[in-house]
């Protein structure tokens, strides 16, 4: 028997780079913010996915994924901290499919950076002087089916 995937092209996401794009931190009411016996801190997460094209390079198109990461911390009504984090990654992806491109930039890539941004916020927010931020996993491949029904759309079997 002959493995089936043998003639397939393998499908595979390249990572030439990737780098803090930008990135802010503000703690305007410090070092009131940080004193005990206060209410409950409040975290608002949010995040954004963008992606372009570079062109050619050496005969492979190469992209640019950018996942935006922004937590700010409220108590009161106050803002305590605002963090935010656009941290990003020059790749290709050799042997997939045009009709797969755009899901392989807006789910696996921001899948593979998500783990070096939330750190990126999660240092800030603890150098800053508050509690540290445990920001949980998100999901990119329901976030990207959202994106696509809003654009009318039909997003890929991922």
């Amino acid at each position: 028997m002959t493995d089936q995937n043998q003639n397939t092209p393998q499908q595979q996401i390249i990572v030439h780079a990737q780098y803090v794009r930008d990135s802010s931190f503000e703690n305007p009411h410090v070092p009131d913010s940080l004193k005990g016996n206060q209410t409950q801190l409040q975290v608002e997460i949010g995040f954004n996915i963008g992606s372009r094209s570079l062109g050619d390079n050496q005969g492979q198109e190469l992209f640019e994924t950018i996942l935006k990461l922004a937590a700010t911390g409220k108590r009161e009504d106050k803002s305590l901290y605002m963090a935010e984090v656009e941290y990003g990654a020059v790749v290709s992806l050799p042997g997939v499919a045009d009709n797969l491109r755009t899901a392989m930039l807006h789910v696996e890539v921001p899948r593979l950076l998500f783990p070096f941004a939330r750190q990126q916020i999660f240092n800030m927010i603890q150098d800053g002087g508050h509690p540290p931020l445990l920001m949980p996993p998100i999901d990119f491949v329901s976030f990207f089916q959202e994106q696509m029904v809003k654009t009318g759309k039909t997003a890929p079997d991922l």
